[in-house]
Protein backbone atom coordinates (compact mmCIF):
# COMPACT_ATOMS: atom_id res chain seq x y z
CA UNK A 1 0.00 0.00 0.00
CA UNK A 2 2.67 2.18 0.91
CA UNK A 3 4.09 3.16 -2.53
CA UNK A 4 4.26 5.86 -4.58
CA UNK A 5 3.84 8.43 -2.04
CA UNK A 6 3.19 12.13 -2.96
CA UNK A 7 3.55 13.51 0.43
CA UNK A 8 3.91 17.74 0.94
CA UNK A 9 5.05 17.68 4.64
CA UNK A 10 7.02 15.05 6.88
CA UNK A 11 8.20 15.09 10.51
CA UNK A 12 10.08 12.49 12.02
CA UNK A 13 11.11 12.04 15.92
CA UNK A 14 12.73 8.82 17.68
CA UNK A 15 11.00 7.86 21.38
CA UNK A 16 13.16 5.48 23.63
CA UNK A 17 12.10 2.32 24.67
CA UNK A 18 13.63 -1.09 26.30
CA UNK A 19 13.97 -4.24 25.45
CA UNK A 20 14.69 -7.32 27.59
CA UNK A 21 17.29 -9.18 25.93
CA UNK A 22 18.44 -5.72 23.92
CA UNK A 23 18.54 -3.08 26.44
CA UNK A 24 18.21 0.59 25.35
CA UNK A 25 16.83 1.00 21.65
CA UNK A 26 14.85 3.53 20.09
CA UNK A 27 11.69 3.62 17.76
CA UNK A 28 12.38 6.21 14.76
CA UNK A 29 8.99 7.20 13.14
CA UNK A 30 8.14 9.73 9.99
CA UNK A 31 4.25 10.82 9.95
CA UNK A 32 2.54 13.12 7.40
CA UNK A 33 0.96 15.57 9.21
CA UNK A 34 -1.98 16.11 6.52
CA UNK A 35 -2.86 12.79 6.06
CA UNK A 36 -1.56 11.45 9.63
CA UNK A 37 -0.21 7.97 8.08
CA UNK A 38 3.08 6.68 9.83
CA UNK A 39 5.13 6.04 6.03
CA UNK A 40 8.31 4.64 7.40
CA UNK A 41 9.70 3.26 10.91
CA UNK A 42 13.05 1.88 12.14
CA UNK A 43 13.85 0.26 15.30
CA UNK A 44 17.44 0.36 16.43
CA UNK A 45 20.27 3.03 18.37
CA UNK A 46 20.24 6.53 18.18
CA UNK A 47 22.82 7.31 15.39
CA UNK A 48 24.03 8.84 12.30
CA UNK A 49 22.99 5.11 10.72
CA UNK A 50 19.59 4.70 12.05
CA UNK A 51 18.48 7.85 10.78
CA UNK A 52 19.77 7.09 7.12
CA UNK A 53 18.09 3.70 7.72
CA UNK A 54 14.83 5.62 8.49
CA UNK A 55 15.14 7.91 5.13
CA UNK A 56 16.11 5.45 3.18
CA UNK A 57 12.98 3.78 3.92
CA UNK A 58 11.06 7.17 3.55
CA UNK A 59 12.65 7.28 -0.05
CA UNK A 60 11.88 4.22 -1.37
CA UNK A 61 8.02 5.03 -0.70
CA UNK A 62 7.39 8.17 -2.16
CA UNK A 63 6.83 8.88 -5.87
CA UNK A 64 10.08 9.27 -7.83
CA UNK A 65 8.98 13.06 -8.13
CA UNK A 66 7.92 13.67 -4.48
CA UNK A 67 10.38 15.87 -2.04
CA UNK A 68 8.65 16.30 1.24
CA UNK A 69 9.12 19.66 3.22
CA UNK A 70 10.95 18.02 6.63
CA UNK A 71 11.03 18.94 10.38
CA UNK A 72 12.81 17.29 12.79
CA UNK A 73 14.23 18.17 16.81
CA UNK A 74 17.72 19.12 16.28
CA UNK A 75 19.41 15.77 16.29
CA UNK A 76 22.25 16.16 14.16
CA UNK A 77 21.89 12.55 12.21
CA UNK A 78 18.33 14.45 10.61
CA UNK A 79 20.65 16.58 8.56
CA UNK A 80 22.85 13.85 7.10
CA UNK A 81 19.91 11.78 6.34
CA UNK A 82 18.08 14.01 4.44
CA UNK A 83 20.56 15.76 2.61
CA UNK A 84 21.34 12.47 1.30
CA UNK A 85 18.79 11.01 0.17
CA UNK A 86 16.94 13.74 -2.10
CA UNK A 87 19.10 15.37 -4.84
CA UNK A 88 21.59 13.64 -7.19
CA UNK A 89 25.08 12.98 -8.37
CA UNK A 90 26.97 15.11 -11.31
CA UNK A 91 30.10 15.44 -12.80
CA UNK A 92 31.88 19.26 -12.92
CA UNK A 93 33.74 19.90 -15.53
CA UNK A 94 37.39 19.05 -15.21
CA UNK A 95 36.70 16.97 -11.90
CA UNK A 96 37.34 13.25 -11.87
CA UNK A 97 34.36 12.07 -9.42
CA UNK A 98 31.62 13.03 -9.09
CA UNK A 99 29.64 15.18 -6.86
CA UNK A 100 26.65 15.20 -4.53
CA UNK A 101 23.88 18.08 -5.35
CA UNK A 102 21.31 18.77 -2.71
CA UNK A 103 17.97 19.12 -4.53
CA UNK A 104 16.97 22.61 -5.05
CA UNK A 105 13.34 21.69 -4.26
CA UNK A 106 14.63 20.72 -0.71
CA UNK A 107 12.78 22.39 2.50
CA UNK A 108 14.38 20.87 5.99
CA UNK A 109 13.76 22.65 9.44
CA UNK A 110 15.01 22.03 12.66
CA UNK A 111 13.03 23.02 16.22
CA UNK A 112 15.63 22.97 18.61
CA UNK A 113 14.54 22.56 22.61
CA UNK A 114 16.96 24.03 25.17
CA UNK A 115 16.67 24.44 28.62
CA UNK A 116 18.53 28.09 30.47
CA UNK A 117 17.48 26.12 33.78
CA UNK A 118 14.77 23.33 34.66
CA UNK A 119 12.10 25.95 35.01
CA UNK A 120 12.97 27.93 32.04
CA UNK A 121 12.81 25.77 28.50
CA UNK A 122 12.97 28.13 25.31
CA UNK A 123 12.75 26.72 21.56
CA UNK A 124 14.55 27.68 18.78
CA UNK A 125 13.68 27.16 14.98
CA UNK A 126 15.95 27.31 12.11
CA UNK A 127 16.58 26.33 8.80
CA UNK A 128 18.91 24.25 7.77
CA UNK A 129 18.20 23.66 3.60
CA UNK A 130 15.64 25.98 1.41
CA UNK A 131 13.96 29.11 1.90
CA UNK A 132 11.73 30.08 5.18
CA UNK A 133 8.81 31.65 3.29
CA UNK A 134 9.15 28.47 0.75
CA UNK A 135 7.59 26.19 4.17
CA UNK A 136 5.54 29.32 5.26
CA UNK A 137 3.93 28.94 1.76
CA UNK A 138 3.43 25.00 2.11
CA UNK A 139 2.03 25.19 5.99
CA UNK A 140 -0.15 28.08 4.86
CA UNK A 141 -1.58 25.94 1.77
CA UNK A 142 -2.52 22.95 4.35
CA UNK A 143 -3.75 24.90 7.31
CA UNK A 144 -1.08 24.61 9.73
CA UNK A 145 0.73 27.82 11.87
CA UNK A 146 3.63 29.02 9.94
CA UNK A 147 5.87 27.44 12.67
CA UNK A 148 8.50 25.26 12.27
CA UNK A 149 7.21 22.57 14.66
CA UNK A 150 7.09 18.48 15.27
CA UNK A 151 3.58 18.54 17.42
CA UNK A 152 1.94 16.01 15.30
CA UNK A 153 4.52 13.26 15.39
CA UNK A 154 5.72 13.87 19.32
CA UNK A 155 1.61 13.52 19.85
CA UNK A 156 1.60 10.36 17.79
CA UNK A 157 4.28 8.90 19.83
CA UNK A 158 2.28 9.14 22.87
CA UNK A 159 -0.51 7.07 20.62
CA UNK A 160 1.89 4.94 19.57
CA UNK A 161 2.66 4.01 23.36
CA UNK A 162 -0.59 3.72 24.59
CA UNK A 163 -1.46 1.17 21.93
CA UNK A 164 1.47 -1.09 22.29
CA UNK A 165 2.27 -2.37 25.74
CA UNK A 166 6.11 -2.64 25.42
CA UNK A 167 6.80 0.78 24.34
CA UNK A 168 5.03 2.35 27.80
CA UNK A 169 7.62 3.86 29.80
CA UNK A 170 6.78 1.90 32.99
CA UNK A 171 5.59 -1.65 32.33
CA UNK A 172 6.03 -5.53 32.93
CA UNK A 173 5.01 -6.35 29.22
CA UNK A 174 8.96 -5.62 27.84
CA UNK A 175 9.57 -7.15 24.79
CA UNK A 176 11.59 -10.43 24.73
CA UNK A 177 13.82 -8.86 21.68
CA UNK A 178 13.37 -6.54 18.49
CA UNK A 179 12.01 -8.68 16.49
CA UNK A 180 8.82 -8.82 18.67
CA UNK A 181 8.63 -5.25 19.25
CA UNK A 182 8.90 -4.90 15.85
CA UNK A 183 5.98 -6.93 14.49
CA UNK A 184 3.79 -5.99 17.65
CA UNK A 185 4.76 -2.59 16.51
CA UNK A 186 3.44 -3.35 12.84
CA UNK A 187 0.52 -5.21 13.86
CA UNK A 188 -0.38 -2.42 15.59
CA UNK A 189 0.25 0.24 12.25
CA UNK A 190 -2.12 -1.58 10.47
CA UNK A 191 -4.58 -1.04 12.71
CA UNK A 192 -3.85 2.70 13.16
CA UNK A 193 -3.34 2.80 9.20
CA UNK A 194 -6.60 1.26 8.01
CA UNK A 195 -9.17 0.34 11.15
CA UNK A 196 -8.76 3.14 13.70
CA UNK A 197 -10.52 6.45 12.63
CA UNK A 198 -8.91 9.78 13.42
CA UNK A 199 -11.32 12.62 14.78
CA UNK A 200 -9.67 15.22 12.75
CA UNK A 201 -9.64 13.41 9.39
CA UNK A 202 -13.97 13.18 9.51
CA UNK A 203 -15.82 15.03 6.97
CA UNK A 204 -19.11 16.69 7.03
CA UNK A 205 -21.54 15.34 5.60
CA UNK A 206 -24.33 18.09 3.54
CA UNK A 207 -27.29 18.01 5.51
CA UNK A 208 -26.65 15.98 8.45
CA UNK A 209 -24.98 16.20 11.46
CA UNK A 210 -23.30 13.79 11.40
CA UNK A 211 -19.35 13.38 9.86
CA UNK A 212 -17.96 10.82 7.55
CA UNK A 213 -15.51 8.85 9.75
CA UNK A 214 -12.14 8.25 8.04
CA UNK A 215 -8.77 6.16 8.53
CA UNK A 216 -5.14 7.77 7.84
CA UNK A 217 -5.13 4.95 4.76
CA UNK A 218 -8.72 6.27 3.90
CA UNK A 219 -7.70 10.13 3.89
CA UNK A 220 -4.86 9.03 2.19
CA UNK A 221 -6.86 7.22 -1.12
CA UNK A 222 -4.50 3.72 0.11
CA UNK A 223 -8.07 2.31 0.62
CA UNK A 224 -11.37 2.93 -0.27
CA UNK A 225 -13.55 1.86 2.88
CA UNK A 226 -12.75 1.32 6.35
CA UNK A 227 -11.64 -1.86 7.21
CA UNK A 228 -13.44 -4.22 10.03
Amino acid sequence: FFRHLLLPLVQMDELYCRVRRTGKMWLWLAIDPVTKILPSLHLGKRKNDDAMALAHDLKLRLHPNSIPAFTTDGLRGYFYAITAHFGHWFRPKRARSNHWHVSDDLLYGQLLKQRKSRNSPFSIMRMLWGNRNDLNAILKLHGFAQLIQTAFIERVNLTIRRGVAPLMRKTWSLAQHPEHLLLHIEWWRTYYHFIRTHESLALPIPGLRKRRQRSPALAANLTTKLWS
